[in-house]
């Protein structure tokens, strides 16, 4: 059910955002903008558009409903069994502290992807 309610809140907003898009484009110029023809404007803000859809559809999503399975348990844990909790906190902080780690070598690692994806669809395109 989850995944069917952040998939349906993300293409309610990338809706949105395409028609936004559009009209943008429509006010600003009818056939070109600063020598680059609409289409290709249209195009790579679509994309970014598109790129939108993880994040909303997989990322907020599971984020909302893992913080809120995390409560509920703690609750739970802490009705039931209070001394649990001094091994569940850690264990929550670690996992919250755990994406800034090598946080650096991923953003290098993403740079480097993208660069290569970029040259690689400019070559297909060709």
């Amino acid at each position: 059910r989850e995944m069917d309610l952040s998939h349906d809140l993300a293409y309610r907003v990338l809706a949105v955002l395409r028609v936004r898009v559009f009209d943008g484009l429509a006010r600003s110029a009818p056939a070109r903008i600063a020598g680059r023809r609409s289409g290709d404007l249209a195009s790579t803000a679509l994309a970014d558009v598109e790129a939108l859809e993880f994040f909303y559809a997989h990322a907020i999503a599971q984020l909302l409903a893992s913080g809120l399975v995390f409560a509920v348990a703690a609750a739970v844990l802490g009705v039931l069994g209070p001394w649990l909790l001094l091994a569940v906190v850690p264990a929550a902080l670690l996992l919250l502290w755990s994406p800034f780690l090598e946080a650096r070598g991923r953003a290098v690692r993403g740079a480097r992807t993208r660069a290569a994806l970029a040259e690689l669809s400019a070559q297909s395109v060709e």
